[in-house]
């Protein structure tokens, strides 16, 4: 475990553990399980100076404010203005959701700067070619400092700042999510006793106007402590508008 450079002072404590072994299961040990197990103290003591405060968001900015996806992606452009007291500013997120709330787009940005404690960090976010029309608002913006320190704003507290919080997308686009209409696996029986067993998931899949894309597949275990995930291979934009999908 590395401590960061002006990790707060004070007491730091193990709070947890997990173990997996090779065929995924897991142990979860908890911070009273690490306290009977151990040979030595759980916790450790940073006795220098150190960084206390969350960072601050001052103002943020974007643009465009209006796109179209026609016929191409839209790319926006953000600035955040943050402070921090000790190690400085080093990154944001920004959480931005679609016209009837179903998706939630992410942008991450990282400050280029070194060892500022007020400074600019910018980012772009993409919206897909023919991302459903409407507005886009932004629910939330979380700031991070160089120890790991986070600050998260709601879209109420980042109204306060007086910043614009919509993005319209103006032309046409995919305002449905995909139908799965089947769905096949196949065999139904394995033995892994030897060696792995493979099973292929076979689905038939639809979509209004952008075309299917790819599906996640997540499988859990009798114990439920484990799972096994796979995905479909990815298809390019209009592709497949309706068909079949396998995956091993």
């Amino acid at each position: 475990v590395t401590v960061p450079r002006f990790a707060t002072n004070g007491n730091w404590t193990w709070s947890y553990m997990y173990c997996y072994d090779v065929a995924g299961r897991q142990r979860y040990l908890s911070n009273a399980d690490l306290a009977t197990l151990a040979r030595s103290p759980i916790a450790f003591r940073q006795v220098g100076p150190g960084d206390s405060l969350m960072p601050t968001l001052w103002s943020f900015s974007f643009a465009p404010t209006s796109v179209s996806t026609e016929s191409s992606p839209a790319v926006i452009n953000f600035r955040f203005l943050v402070s921090d007291d000790v190690s400085g500013p080093q990154s944001c997120s920004l959480a931005l959701r679609n016209p009837d709330q179903s998706t939630t787009y992410y942008s991450f940005s990282t400050f280029n700067g070194v060892n500022a404690t007020l400074g600019n960090i910018t980012g772009t976010l993409t919206l897909n070619t023919g991302a459903a029309p409407g507005m886009y608002n932004i629910s939330s913006i979380s700031c991070n400092d160089v120890t790991g320190k986070s600050q998260s704003y709601s879209g109420t507290a980042l109204a306060a700042l007086g910043s614009t919080l919509t993005i319209t997308q103006t032309s046409a686009g995919d305002g449905l999510a995909p139908s799965v209409w089947s769905l096949r696996l196949s065999p139904t029986t394995v033995n892994t006793a030897t060696t792995s067993a493979t099973i292929t998931a076979t689905l038939n899949v639809s979509d209004d106007f952008s075309g299917v894309a790819q599906c996640y597949i997540n499988v859990y275990s009798p114990l439920s402590s484990n799972n096994i995930a796979c995905s479909t291979p990815q298809n390019s934009r209009g592709s497949m508008l309706a068909g079949t999908v396998s995956r091993a």
